[in-house]
């Protein structure tokens, strides 16, 4: 690795390197290639979906909402159980598809 090429990392991280992990980083850059020159080039794209963490993305994503709903109804809701929320979304998703809602 070049001094230049430390100095723009220096540089563009705003980072402060002691002369020891200078030194460090100049020995590692004496060190062999060890990267296949037959293996293709690898894409920002490709980096960013190795580094993806989490779950992965639904097609349709929601979103919160803050509604009234009746106090009784809601109790009724969550004694249903745990996902009583994705549930209560299905069936809305439902009745707007059949042009009840």
């Amino acid at each position: 690795m070049a001094i230049t090429t430390i100095n723009s990392v220096i540089k563009e991280k705003e980072h402060k390197l002691t002369p020891a992990m200078i030194k460090k980083i100049e020995s590692r850059a004496k060190e062999p290639d060890l990267t296949d020159p037959d293996a293709p080039e690898i894409t920002g794209d490709q980096i960013a979906r190795a580094i993806r963490r989490g779950r992965p993305l639904k097609q349709e994503t929601t979103k919160p909402v803050s509604i009234r709903i009746n106090e009784r109804i809601l109790a009724k809701l969550r004694a249903s159980g745990k996902g009583w929320q994705t549930r209560l979304s299905a069936k809305i998703s439902q009745l707007v598809r059949k042009g009840l809602l």
